[in-house]
């Protein structure tokens, strides 16, 4: 049933990701946007069953594989999107967020080691612990964190080039260039403790487990090359007043490197929990 309910929210998401789409060429479109947060909403309602009876049946924590952590991860971006838009409502960040959120519920089910290609598998030892759930879990909202940055800082950088060139037609679409950024440097200072934690815990277990072996893992490597940028970031935002077109250049680094740092599963070790 986990997956039945997954791809209810896929339909639904894919709805929503032509509303939104259809932005694009309208300029009155108050109700398009409703009717697509409201698309998003029942998505995130069955996206989350699906991911309560993911863990229900596969017995543990769901992020042992990639269908589970995908799927998991959607949710928290979904979640979070809904919770900025209730806040700030920056309208535009649904035309690059439900790409990403449908992205990773369609590779979730469909994708090579989704869902719908490969049954749900035990977990090895050691992941049914209560700090290996934190970690993921604080990880994940860190990532979410730096996630809603760049796309507000992409959507500065659009925004900023749209009133350059054609002022009178793009720019209604898109927030103040001054919401926008102070929307990426919000996420980012809610992302980064969060973050921070989840590494900290998850160094704190792999010492318990593998000790210094744990280190070069690849996935550990890029982490923590991801926290470094992510920690300069900040500190240029704050002691340097990095703001604008560098300040939105420097998260969409950030976020390659946080990519990186997730298709590094394929390669780590230390993450394979499936035996």
């Amino acid at each position: 049933m986990s997956l039945f309910w997954e791809r209810v929210a896929l339909s639904l998401y894919s709805l929503g990701l032509i509303v939104a789409l259809a932005l694009l060429w309208r300029r009155h479109a108050e109700r398009a946007f409703l009717i697509s947060r409201r698309l998003m909403v029942a998505g995130f309602i069955f996206q989350f069953v699906s991911v309560v009876e993911m863990g229900v049946a596969a017995g543990h924590f769901p992020i042992t594989q990639y269908s589970e952590a995908a799927n998991l991860l959607a949710l928290m971006l979904t979640g979070a999107f809904l919770l900025v838009y209730r806040v700030y409502s920056p309208r535009g960040l649904s035309l690059l967020l439900l790409p990403l959120v449908f992205l990773l519920t369609f590779t979730s089910i469909y994708g090579p080691a989704g869902a719908a290609h490969t049954p749900l598998l035990h977990a090895g030892p050691g992941i049914d612990n209560v700090w290996i759930y934190w970690h993921v879990t604080l990880s994940f909202l860190g990532i979410v964190g730096l996630t809603l940055a760049v796309a507000c800082a992409m959507l500065y950088l659009w925004a900023e080039r749209s009133l350059k060139q054609h002022p009178a037609n793009l720019g209604w679409r898109l927030p103040p260039l001054e919401t926008l950024d102070r929307l990426t440097y919000v996420s980012l200072l809610s992302g980064f403790p969060l973050l921070t934690i989840g590494l900290l815990i998850g160094f704190y277990r792999a010492g318990l487990q593998w000790g210094r072996a744990g280190l070069s893992d690849p996935k550990i490597v890029l982490a923590l090359m991801t926290w470094g940028l992510y920690l300069i970031l900040l500190f240029g935002r704050w002691a340097a007043h990095w703001r604008g077109r560098r300040a939105a250049w420097f998260t969409i680094v950030c976020f390659l490197a946080a990519v990186a740092t997730w298709m590094a599963s394929s390669f780590s070790r230390l993450h394979d929990f499936v035996r």
